[in-house]
């Protein structure tokens, strides 16, 4: 079992860690039984880098991939017929058919990427939850899936603030309505996350959810 003593000090003179030294010391903070908040917010910050990257990485190669491919924009169009108008309509949102194709295009590949964000996320917990292995490991796995959350929340926060504030455009990118909704989504986990794995880190109905 690690104990808080296992973690990797940073004294002030070592300015600069070896890739190796940071992985050494993420692994430590995860199974560590009794981390800090200053530990458990490393390894958040951590897993924001991390999805920034990814997410970066899959809009970059996926968009060109689906710019306005037949079957996408058939889709998208059938979606605003059934459903999305009347909701784009109710939230208040000045936003025409045409727009809300693009809006959906645009962002077909940042969802893709949130749901295998998600699905990476709880296959941390499916040790904790079939009760495989060490319950400290399994609980320390369902805690990564829990900071994975908090990480790309967080990033994905900071990335919408970026975009309404820098962009052109950025208040047609997030409507102020979508902001709003996205935030008030984010903040349950980011807000409750660390104070309950601090409290209730091998509660299984916690990696449930």
């Amino acid at each position: 079992m690690f104990s808080a003593s296992n973690v990797t000090e940073i004294s002030p003179s070592n300015n600069m860690l070896s890739p190796q030294d940071i992985k050494e010391n993420l692994i430590t903070i995860i199974f560590n039984d009794k981390p800090t908040v200053k530990d458990l917010f490393t390894l958040v910050v951590a897993f924001a880098i991390i999805w920034f990257l990814f997410f970066s990485a899959v809009k970059t190669i996926v968009r060109p991939l689906i710019h306005n491919k037949k079957w996408l924009l058939d889709a998208i169009s059938k979606d605003y017929d059934r459903s999305a108008k009347k909701t784009i309509e109710d939230l208040k949102i000045d936003m025409t058919k045409d727009e809300f194709i693009e809006f959906s295009m645009n962002s077909w590949p940042r969802m893709q990427a949130i749901y295998t964000q998600h699905l990476v996320g709880s296959f941390f917990c499916i040790p904790s939850i079939l009760s495989i292995g060490s319950p400290s490991v399994a609980s320390s796995l369902a805690v990564c899936g829990l900071l994975s959350e908090i990480g790309w929340e967080l990033q994905d926060t900071i990335e919408m603030i970026l975009v309404r504030l820098f962009h052109k455009d950025g208040k047609k990118i997030f409507p102020d309505a979508i902001f709003i909704i996205y935030l008030v989504h984010h903040s349950l986990a980011s807000c409750l996350g660390i104070p309950v794995i601090l409290y209730y880190r091998r509660h299984k109905t916690i990696h449930w959810l």
